[in-house]
């Protein structure tokens, strides 16, 4: 499982972070520049003690032997001088034999020796060994600067840490203020009018007054449409009420009329039909943010099924099209019926309008209700729009009903799945058991009940 990291400790470990990198590259640099400051002094010390005992050896007036018996000894338990060869150690003589006069380091039993070699002007070489091993075992001074250094580097680091500690409180303090207050808004809403009041002049206040102008349009426009989607649908229903009376009215005097006039009626009939459904979508959409409000009953979604699939039969009717209901046997949904009725209507009224031949089949589970047909399918850019309420238009007659459909399945807590292929047909599912989820409900296909094995479940055809 993946952790995220709010945006304060974000910014506490950049913080913490950047300080430990230079106190550590600080610390580097140090030690490395006490080092090569250390190597670089005991090579001049060398240079110097060479140059020393040349010039107090040139100035004597007894001429040495062409060995280092009567050379002058150093002081320094570190330095050993040889004039000539002929004395000189043996892994000396191995290691330096051929070079050139100049400075050397070489290794012998564990010891790091430096080695200079000089020719004097009789011809002979002239050579200084400096142990630096045991130099360095004695280098108190070095380490002691090292660790003064260290330590004044610590206090140094406490001190960045806490000052990050600080400034990034004081930094994202105002931006945590507004997490806080918008965490606690209620989804519709709006904010205050002095919001960005209490933020500073800066870029946050900024944020602020533009979030407030944003979320509170945003509520206006909201309530707008649902104001008058509520009211339209309110207002309309009155007339479609009158209309569809008038033409049940017409439909009992169909003895006395023509073919063609009944022709004409049956074409109001669907018409009023489908602005009535419409109509109470509409309504029900107005309440989407209520819906909790609604008292919920157990509802026989078979009922239901055969109620819609009646209502919905003419658009069918003149059609060589198959229905098949395919029932899991007494399955109730805990719902408002009219809603649940919304629901399956759009599915199967969708399925009816675009299936031109074919089947119709209608699944019923515990879990979920599913409506597949073999009807002209979706394109997957209309597919896109269904499946993206943000955009606008809809995917070639299918967005209103479906759109509506995912809308009140995300305000009931509801899952809904669409999934469609040109020429083969459209798979719609509303899955309202989420807690018992089928194996429908981890993907979507198009394969028919004879492959699924729910042939044997046929109730209705």
């Amino acid at each position: 499982m993946s952790y995220k990291l709010n945006l304060r400790s974000k910014i506490l470990l950049a913080y913490i972070g950047y300080s430990l990198l230079l106190s550590s590259l600080t610390v580097v640099g140090v030690i490395l520049a006490t080092q090569m400051s250390e190597t670089r002094s005991q090579r001049d010390r060398i240079k110097v003690e060479a140059e020393y005992y040349l010039s107090d050896y040139l100035s004597s007036f007894i001429a040495p032997a062409s060995n280092s018996f009567n050379s002058a000894r150093s002081t320094s338990p570190f330095i050993t001088y040889y004039y000539g060869e002929e004395l000189l150690p043996l892994w000396v003589k191995n290691k330096v034999l051929g070079l050139q006069p100049g400075t050397y380091f070489r290794d012998n039993d564990k010891q790091k020796y430096c080695i200079l070699i000089k020719r004097l002007p009789d011809g002979e070489n002239f050579y200084l060994l400096y142990n630096v091993t045991r130099q360095n075992r004695g280098a108190e001074a070095l380490h002691s600067l090292q660790m003064t250094i260290l330590l004044t580097l610590l206090p140094i680091l406490i001190f960045g840490v806490t000052l990050g500690l600080i400034t990034s409180h004081k930094v994202i303090g105002p931006v945590l203020r507004l997490e806080k207050f918008m965490r606690k808004l209620e989804p519709r809403q709006k904010l205050p009018d002095d919001f960005e009041k209490v933020f500073n002049k800066d870029e946050i206040g900024f944020l602020a007054a533009t979030l407030k102008t944003s979320v509170n349009d945003m509520q206006d426009s909201i309530e707008r449409e649902t104001s008058f989607a509520r009211d339209a649908s309110h207002e309309l229903r009155t007339p479609i009420t009158t209309i569809k009376n008038s033409l049940e009215l017409l439909d009992e005097m169909k003895p006395n009329l023509t073919v063609s006039t009944q022709k004409v009626l049956r074409r109001m009939s669907r018409a009023t039909s489908n602005m009535e459904h419409l109509v109470k979508s509409f309504l029900w959409l107005s309440r989407q943010n209520r819906l909790h409000e609604f008292k919920s009953t157990s509802v026989n979604v078979y009922d239901l099924v055969e109620e819609v699939v009646q209502e919905q039969n003419f658009i069918i009717e003149q059609k060589p099209v198959v229905v098949k209901v395919f029932d899991e046997g007494s399955v109730k949904v805990n719902t408002e019926p009219q809603l649940m009725k919304i629901l399956i209507a759009n599915l199967i009224r969708n399925a009816f309008t675009y299936t031109e031949r074919g089947f119709v089949e209608i699944h019923i589970k515990t879990t979920c209700f599913q409506v597949r047909d073999s009807g002209r399918g979706i394109k997957p850019d209309g597919l896109m729009m269904i499946k993206d309420g943000t955009r606008k238009g809809h995917a070639d007659g299918f967005g209103l009903g479906l759109s509506i459909v995912k809308k009140l399945c995300a305000n009931l807590g509801w899952s809904f799945y669409i999934c469609s292929e040109v020429g083969k047909g459209t798979q719609t599912r509303i899955c309202y058991n989420l807690k018992e989820r089928c194996d429908w409900c981890i993907g979507l296909n198009m394969k028919t009940p004879e492959e699924t094995g729910e042939a044997s479940k046929l109730r209705h055809a």
